[in-house]
């Protein structure tokens, strides 16, 4: 699942939770050195620095 395709509803379901695990494993291994950044980057693709405002919500 990428991360595109996880709608938070603030439902917690199966396939969120292991989609989250999943994406939380990444900086724990860019951090301990078993792998580079550029493992972040299918997990920050769309993330932006600057939050915008889109239909009344921080999106």
């Amino acid at each position: 699942m990428h991360f595109d395709q996880v709608r938070l509803d603030g439902l917690g379901t199966e396939a969120k939770l292991r989609h989250v695990l999943e994406v939380r494993q990444a900086p724990q291994a860019v951090v301990r050195g078993d792998n580079l950044p550029d493992v972040l980057a299918p997990a920050l693709h769309g993330v932006t620095r600057v939050p915008a405002i889109k239909g009344g919500h921080i999106a």
